[in-house]
This record gives structure tokens, sequence and C-alpha cells, in this order.
């Protein structure tokens, strides 16, 4: 099916669903984007894909077995990225991973796998700014409260 966008309920393991779906059904979404964010085109269908349990640990496991922990763990950074592409940017780092195996790293040099890196790169760091320079003062009620807007 040509041009279609996958939508899903904004969860990593919603995401997770979305990919399984993508790769066991061979189809290659113009975008994957959560149902609260989805923009639609004049020439695509929309496909929402239910949060699967079963899927997503499917996913983890196979991607974990082939290209090991680190590249679950940069495709998550890379989700939780407050960048616009950065959903798409982390399914196009698991086909990688999953084509390529434990050797991934060593495709820097492509672009999408170095904007993988950087958007985790970017997480990583504002979650260590976070952890040390955010101060958090005390409100009414004893509920602690720090301003904080990510980057």
């Amino acid at each position: 099916m040509d041009n279609l966008i996958l939508t899903f309920d904004s969860t990593f393991d919603g995401f997770l669903s979305a990919v399984y779906y993508a790769v066991k059904n061979r189809v290659r979404p113009v975008a994957i984007c959560s149902e609260d964010a989805v923009q639609t085109m004049l020439d695509c269908s929309l496909q929402h894909i239910p949060t699967s349990n079963q899927h997503s640990e499917l996913v983890r496991r196979t991607l974990c077995d082939s290209a090991g922990y680190d590249c679950l763990k940069r495709a998550y950074y890379t989700f939780l990225s407050s960048a616009e592409d950065s959903v798409m940017v982390s399914y196009t780092y698991i086909l990688y991973a999953l084509k390529y195996g434990k050797s991934t790293s060593s495709y820097m040099s492509n672009p999408d796998m170095l904007r993988a890196y950087k958007l985790e790169k970017n997480v990583v760091y504002e979650a260590a700014r976070m952890k040390g320079f955010l101060r958090f003062a005390v409100m009414e009620g004893g509920v602690e409260y720090a301003p904080m807007e990510p980057e």
C-alpha cells in the first residue's frame, strides 16, 4: 500500500507495535506519528495500529538479539526526543539495526544513523542537565516545583 501513515497511541510500546506492523506487512509508511500529532496529506491513507504488548516485546527482543541492548536504548532515546522527526528517525534506525545487526553503530557516515545518534545525545544531555542543574522550590501543601523547558 502506497502513501500510508501509521498512527499509534503516543507510547513507546505503541510505536514498537507500529514498527512490528510495518515490518510484518512489508510496508514502508511515509510517516509514523501519534494519534494527537497526525497531519493528513491529500493522497495518504491513515492506519491506526493498536498497542500490543506481545508485538512490542517481540520487536524489543529481536532488536536486542540482533543488534544489542545499546541499539534498543538509542531507538528509545531517539523516540523521546522533542524533535519533530524523532519518531521516523527512530523507525529508520530500527530498520537499519535489524538489517546490519551489531555493526549498526559503525554506519555513522549515513545521515539517518547520524541523526539518530545526535537526537540520542541531546536527550541524554538534557537529562543530565536536569539532574545537575534543576532546583526545586517547595510550594504550598509541600508540592515541589521546578520550572523546566526542553530545548
